[in-house]
């Protein structure tokens, strides 16, 4: 009574005296039936007092408990069996004991449909802890409505023009929703305001599978198809308890199905709403409206049969595209970027959500609400939804939390450190209009159909400005940022700028999650997912390559800190990055083994072959000695030897390991030298340096050649130390049961030495003719090299032993 109190009070103080009499405003209050203060005398009265005649207003008893054996937290009740009654499936709370408590969506219902019944021409489903915050909230609604009615006029006549500039009111007044602003929870749709038009599109006015959450979503989700939802900006209000999606910084809280949150005062059952259910609604609004005649006022000149230009003008309310940016961050210091990725411009015929996943949760809600606003003034008309991790999941599972709240048919991944240029939307709006319409399909109410899986955009570097740049340019660790404007069909892209497809019509909804067993950072998340998505939905990844943004480099190692003392500090840091990268994505071999093949041993392994080679070093030469004495092993020896060894003390074992020590060291050394050998001049000169940096003097050639190398070094070393420590090299894999079983026991290439060593994994997955021949050859001429090499060694040891 309290909440209901203060709701009560909210409302006095927004709407004027003149909006309340005369029936302007009526509130239906909604109880359960047998709730055990409201139904009753005692609750009636309350009720009536809390009123005081300011209200016309009408109790109405829903009953909302279903009877049904215990289940956990988030089950939903079985739907009504066919030729029963909603009513017959209801019984009394003392037929069986509650299981689903506060049926909010039950309550809503019944409330709408009374409402229209009675006349209304809105209504807005409200809550009695809800707290209306904006005066004259009621105008505001009304002129929304009428705006978003002459916006998609306008629209669809800039559509007609051929037809002689008519003037078209296909959609009526009052197709479409406006939503309240939740202060609390800024981007969520919450809190609908429907005109009469909805309850003729839908008598029932929701699907009745709602139990008390994502009703509202849903709404706006199905007139977004049409462009014909919208998020007030001025009607604001704040939801103090229940319905809200987590705490106020929009951390998501999950409750068990034996206790509650305290300032929860119900059990949260989700349904899956977002695949078979909005795509049903989205067709039972189209066909509503190509049930009615079409609004057209053509031009007198103009002669055309009404049957046709209502149809071609119908088809442009089909074309929207729903499209969501999600975009998971750590970096907060800094709101330029998120700024300007939120204040993007949305083409006309998109309708687009900017979801922002934080993924600290050290951060002070009040500062993830105070970042929230500070977007949102920042986006004008856009939508900006700011979700906050309970803990630090890491990247992939962030972009999974946000495909969790997007609802769109689209999803465009960006990075936080990236500026996409501002006609990114439109031209992945261009080229998704063209996806759809080659493939046959009307492109409105979920999706298009068939073919792509989405589309790859170009990621562009800044002039490299720094010797570490220029390495990291001619080391190829960049090629699949670019790999759009090479391939017109790519196998995977990077999440710095990935548009993905959800949704096809008549299929059901396709959501790939990002796998949680790479490392936080990133390293091979993205080749997973792209492959996963591909494989989950049969499509291929296109390419956009006029969807560009701007990848900064990674900050640190300037040349200046050579003379500054801190060089090796600097280099280390930077090669460090690579290192973690390629720790996690050495697992795409195991993941992925059709796209895996046979090799020459790399550096990494090279080096981890030293040891081997520096005991045959040792060995060698004592055989050698041993096969050349004559039968009777040489005369005088043995006297010779039993002397000095009677004579002499053992050498100290720092002697004994010190010769072995420096020719280890210098194997490696020998390893990198091969690698060098073979990377430096073909970075250094031809076609490689003119294609990826401009021309330059020989130093600011070699040393970035040189400094490239290392830095394939480090990702070869972090993928050879990434599969060792999960077992990848380990000598147990040795006794699998088949030869073609890796370590996960999946059929494979295999794992352990015979499965993960001299193995590769194919970036471009068959996708560029020639790729895997030509890192063969390289991986042989290096190999030809560090033989030689190595073999001088020997010769040169052997002669001055």
């Amino acid at each position: 009574m309290v909440a209901l109190q203060g709701f009560l009070e909210g409302v006095l103080r927004t709407t004027a005296e003149a909006e309340r009499s005369g029936g302007g405003i009526k509130v239906l209050v909604g109880i359960d039936e047998g709730d055990a203060v409201l139904d009753s005398e005692e609750g009636n009265a309350a009720l009536t007092r809390a009123f005081r005649g300011e209200h016309d207003f009408e109790i109405f008893r829903v009953k909302t408990s279903t009877p049904a054996l215990e289940q956990p937290s988030g089950d939903v009740p079985d739907a009504p069996t066919e030729g029963s009654s909603d009513e017959e499936q209801l019984l009394s709370p003392s037929a069986a004991p509650r299981v689903h408590e506060g049926q909010v969506c039950r309550v809503w219902r019944k409330l709408a449909q009374e409402a229209f019944r009675q006349g209304a021409e809105y209504t807005v489903l409200l809550g009695d802890d809800v707290r209306l915050l904006s005066p004259g909230w009621m105008g505001q609604i009304q002129d929304e409505f009428k705006s978003l009615q002459r916006e998609l006029s306008s629209q669809t006549s800039a559509a007609t023009e051929g037809l002689g500039r008519p003037f078209v009111d296909l959609l009526p007044l009052g197709f479409g929703v406006v939503c309240f602003t939740d202060e609390l929870s800024p981007g969520f749709p919450g809190f609908p305001v429907l005109h009469r038009t909805h309850g003729e599109i839908f008598p029932e006015i929701f699907p009745e599978k709602f139990v008390n959450q994502d009703a509202d979503p849903w709404i706006f989700e199905v007139y977004n198809r049409f462009g014909a939802a919208r998020l007030s900006r001025t009607a604001r209000l704040k939801n103090t308890l229940g319905g809200c999606e987590g705490d106020a910084a929009g951390r998501s809280s999950s409750t068990s199905s034996s206790s509650l949150p305290a300032q929860q005062r119900y059990r949260k059952v989700a349904v899956d709403w977002k695949s078979e259910m909005l795509g049903h609604g989205v067709q039972q609004a189209r066909a509503w409206l190509e049930s009615r005649p079409p609004l057209l006022q053509l031009s007198p000149e103009v002669n055309i049969r009404q049957g046709d230009g209502g149809r071609r003008l119908r088809r442009r309310f089909d074309r929207f595209v729903v499209l969501d940016v999600l975009v998971p961050t750590v970096r907060l210091d800094d709101l330029s970027i998120l700024t300007a990725i939120c204040s993007l411009e949305v083409p006309p015929h998109m309708r687009t959500m900017f979801i922002i996943i934080v993924d600290d949760p050290t951060i002070a809600p009040s500062r993830i609400r105070t970042m929230a606003n500070e977007l949102q003034r920042a986006a004008t008309a856009n939508i900006v939804r700011v979700r906050q991790n309970q803990e630090n999941i890491g990247a992939g599972p962030s972009r999974n939390r946000a495909l969790q709240e997007s609802s769109a048919d689209w999803g465009l991944f960006l990075d936080d450190d990236v500026k996409p240029k501002g006609d990114i939307l439109a031209e992945y709006g261009r080229l998704i209009i063209n996806t759809v319409e080659s493939e046959g399909c009307d492109g409105g109410g979920g999706g298009g159909g068939g073919g792509g899986g989405g589309d790859n955009g170009r990621e562009k570097f800044p002039p490299a400005e720094t010797p570490l740049h220029r390495a990291v340019a001619l080391s190829d660790v960049t090629h699949m940022y670019g790999i759009s404007g090479e391939l017109s069909h790519p196998a995977w892209g990077v999440t710095a700028n990935l548009l993905v497809r959800f949704s096809w019509p008549g299929k059901r909804r396709v959501i790939t999650k990002f796998g949680d067993q790479f490392p936080k950072t990133g390293g091979g998340e993205d080749v997973d997912f792209c492959l996963s998505h591909a494989k989950d939905t049969g499509g291929s990844f296109l390419t956009a390559p006029e969807a560009v943004v701007i990848h900064p480099w990674r900050p640190g190692g300037r040349f200046k800190t050579y003379r500054q003392g801190r060089a090796w500090t600097a280099f280390a840091r930077f090669t460090r990055r690579f290192f973690r990268w390629s720790f996690g994505d050495g697992q795409l071999m195991d993941l992925h083994p059709q796209f895996s093949y046979r090799s020459y041993p790399n550096v990494a392994e090279s080096m981890l072959l030293t040891p081997l080679y520096l005991t045959l070093l040792y060995l060698a030469p004592l055989a050698f000695e041993f096969f050349s004495r004559d039968g009777s092993g040489g005369d005088g020896g043995d006297g010779e030897l039993s002397c000095s060894s009677g004579d002499l003390p053992p050498p100290p074992l720092s002697t004994v390991l010190a010769l072995p020590l420096q020719q280890l060291a210098l194997m490696l050394l020998v390893v990198l030298t091969a690698e060098m050998t073979c990377d430096v001049p073909r970075n250094t000169w031809g076609r490689r340096w003119s294609e990826r940096l401009p021309s330059a003097g020989f130093f600011r050639r070699v040393m970035p050649a040189a400094e490239a190398s290392c830095v394939i070094t480090a990702l070869e070393v972090g993928r050879l130390a990434g599969q060792w420590s999960r077992g990848g090299l380990g000598l147990q894999s040795i006794f699998c049961r088949r030869s073609g079983e890796n370590m996960n026991g999946s059929a494979g290439a295999g794992g352990g030495i015979a499965g993960n060593f001299r193995r590769r994994f194919d970036w471009h997955c068959g996708r560029l003719a020639g790729a895997i021949e030509g890192e063969k050859r390289r991986a042989l001429r290096k190999l030809f090299v560090w033989h030689g090499l190595l073999l001088l060694i020997m010769m040169w040891t052997r002669a001055g032993s």
